[in-house]
This record gives C-alpha cells, sequence and structure tokens, in this order.
C-alpha cells in the first residue's frame, strides 16, 4: 500500500500545491493470515490470483506487505502557506470511490478520481451539497492509449529524454522526491510519532 500506491498519491499532492513535506508520522499494518506463493512477475500487469487448483502444494509464507496504511504529512506550500495531507489505503474498505484525490479548499472540495490516472474531477461548492462532474479532457496521449500504464511509461521516456537534452527540465519525479517518500514512509511504519522530513536543498 505504501510503496505502490501512497507514493502516486504524495507526489500528486506535492506537483499540485509545489509545496514540501515538512513532517510526517502514521502507521502500517501487514496481512496476518499465510498465502501461497505464486510466480515471480516482471510486470504487474500479467498478475493473476492463483487458481484453487494451482494453490495444491504451493509453498505458503506470512506476508510482510502492507495491508492497511495511513500518512499524515504537514506540507509547505511553495508560497510558504501550511498545508496538511491526510492518507489511507487499505485492501478492506471501500469509500466514496476506490481511489480518489480530494482537494479541500475554502470554497469548496474537488474529488480527482481515478488514481492514478484521474479519468473524471467532481467539483461541490461549499454549502451546496451537490458534486458538479467535470470531464477530463483527453490531452496528448501515445500510442498505446488503450493501455495507460504502457502511457506513462512512454510520457516518463519522453520527460527524461528532453531533461538530457535541456537539462533542468524535468517534469517527473526524480531520485530526490523517491528518497522524500521513502522517508515518510519510514516514519509511517515506525510509529513513532511525528517526524521532522530532512530537507532535500541541504
Amino acid at each position: 500500500m505504501l510503496l505502490n500506491l501512497f507514493t502516486h498519491s504524495l507526489q500528486q499532492v506535492l506537483f499540485l500545491t509545489g509545496g514540501s513535506v515538512s513532517s510526517a508520522t502514521g502507521w502500517a499494518r501487514p496481512a496476518t493470515d499465510p498465502v501461497p506463493v505464486g510466480p515471480r512477475l516482471h510486470d504487474f500487469r500479467q498478475w493473476a490470483p492463483l487458481s484453487p487448483e494451482e494453490v495444491v502444494g504451493c509453498e505458503w509464507r506470512t506476508p510482510d506487505a502492507d495491508m492497511s496504511a495511513a500518512v499524515l504529512a504537514s506540507l509547505t506550500s511553495a508560497n510558504g502557506r501550511f498545508l496538511s495531507m491526510s492518507w489511507h489505503g487499505s485492501a478492506a474498505t471501500l469509500g466514496r470511490h476506490d481511489e480518489c484525490l480530494t482537494v479541500f479548499g475554502t470554497e469548496g472540495t474537488l474529488h480527482l478520481i481515478g488514481q492514478p490516472w484521474v479519468q473524471q474531477i467532481e467539483y461541490g461548492t461549499r454549502g451546496s451539497g451537490s458534486w458538479e462532474v467535470i470531464p477530463v479532457p483527453n490531452l496528448e496521449k501515445s500510442a498505446s492509449v488503450e493501455d495507460p500504464i504502457q502511457d506513462g511509461w512512454n510520457q516518463l521516456v519522453r520527460d527524461f529524454v528532453d531533461d538530457i537534452r535541456v537539462p533542468g527540465s524535468a517534469g517527473y519525479p526524480t531520485f530526490v522526491d523517491g528518497w522524500i517518500a521513502n522517508e515518510v514512509i519510514d516514519s509511517a511504519r515506525r510509529r513513532s510519532g511525528w517526524t521532522s522530513l530532512p530537507d532535500p536543498l541541504t
């Protein structure tokens, strides 16, 4: 949950706000029941649950993967304002939308639906009690539009090549972004209360 899903949400929030993480806390819980060990995967798009016949004779192990987790983070926006981020992921819960990034503002709320690929935006004005659906226009797509995962990899390569040609034009998360995300994840897994995050510029 933290390594596979939370990192996408964190980068989306940082991209939208232009901010940085000041401190974070949280928790993570692994599954407790043993599970059958399936074949190794190179591409998770090829993953499929094991059939009852395939489970017979499998090795079983106690998993250590996060099956539910939560993160609270304090952020500083690009203009110096304080922001807060709350994230929860669970393999056993269901909310208004299966996957959604919610942005709360002083005038209303936005739901960005379909993480990590947003297909629709809902906007609710304060006190209205209703939601207006705002479709997301089809922006530049690769030839693999029917496969959004491959489309994302293609866009990453295009951004990487642009960054090589013109240094500093990276439009993708960098090694430093990955480092900060792992620091946040470590603080959640330790459950040791609020942890100050290092300044990536020092």
